[in-house]
């Protein structure tokens, strides 16, 4: 029986982003590749302290270009939260991506050649899954998280595009064939208020993200509730101010958003991450 076939969502906006994503590792000292590498795409790195030797290694890739255009995302900002000495935390930001484009520009091959048994990967896809952008023409997917398909384009050009959920299904799959754990985030809130309180839920994509994460037996963190309920306590003016426009975070939006992911780490169970948290608490954004 051939599969439903769907439309895409019309483009209605233009977005920058990407795939977000971090692992973790138990370690015997041995070093690990530098994933940090010139080109437009710069990858942050942490080091150990001199003479220290990880018990475990912990990547981060970020949705956002590292302070590109005062635009930062949480893959940078959760760096210091965790303790160098225990994890290395590595931001690798592929800005304009969606949970489509990933896969088939290649990216996320580079990270499963990678991937070793043990790692932990944190994943974060939507903001830029609903429309193309005059830099990204093609990275829409189709809303949901069935297994409708959509051709595009015809002989050696076809392309088959799936659902959101199908694509985050898959790369839980491609973790889990490599010994690795996935952490699916649903995204960050832009900044839109609406009677005064964050538009939560984005557009359906959250909830998505929590649907793709029980299918395939995936850890979640409910990222977008956690940062909505911060941004509402400090207000749509205050909020406004972590915001570089209505989707792009300003450093301080980015490090309430990790601050949110750090939160959100704690109340997994069975998750070794939050042992790995910096000693000392360092100053925070959240609204205690």
């Amino acid at each position: 029986m051939p599969r439903p076939v769907a439309t895409l969502p019309q483009p209605v906006l233009q977005t920058s982003g990407g795939f977000l994503g971090c692992y973790c590792r138990n370690t015997d000292g041995s070093n690990h590749d530098d994933r940090s590498r010139a080109g437009p795409h710069k990858r942050t790195r942490s080091h150990a302290p001199p003479g220290a030797v990880p018990r475990r290694r912990f990547h981060h890739e970020d949705w956002q270009r590292t302070g590109e255009n005062g635009q930062w995302g949480w893959g940078s900002e959760i760096i210091p939260l965790f303790d160098p000495a225990k994890i290395h935390v590595y931001n690798e930001a592929h800005g304009g991506r969606s949970s489509r484009s990933y896969i088939e520009e290649g990216l996320w091959d580079k990270i499963l050649d990678r991937l070793q048994p043990g790692d932990f990967i944190l994943l974060q896809f939507g903001h830029n899954d609903s429309s193309n952008s005059q830099n990204y023409p093609d990275r829409t997917t189709i809303t949901g998280v069935g297994d409708e398909i959509m051709h595009i384009g015809v002989g050696v050009s076809n392309k088959v595009v799936h659902t959101y959920g199908w694509y985050l299904r898959e790369y839980v799959r491609d973790a889990k064939a490599k010994g690795a754990t996935i952490i699916i985030c649903s995204p960050v809130p832009r900044n839109v208020f609406i009677k005064g309180k964050i538009k939560r839920g984005f557009d359906g994509y959250a909830q998505w993200a929590a649907d793709a994460a029980k299918a395939s037996s995936a850890l979640f963190i409910d990222l977008n509730t956690i940062a909505a309920n911060h941004y509402d306590a400090l207000g749509q003016e205050k909020t406004a101010n972590l915001f570089s426009d209505y989707q792009h975070t300003k450093k301080a939006g980015a490090r309430l958003n990790a601050e949110s992911v750090v939160e959100g780490l704690k109340q997994l169970k069975d998750c070794p991450l939050a042992n790995d948290l910096a000693p000392t608490p360092v100053a925070t954004t959240l609204v205690r």
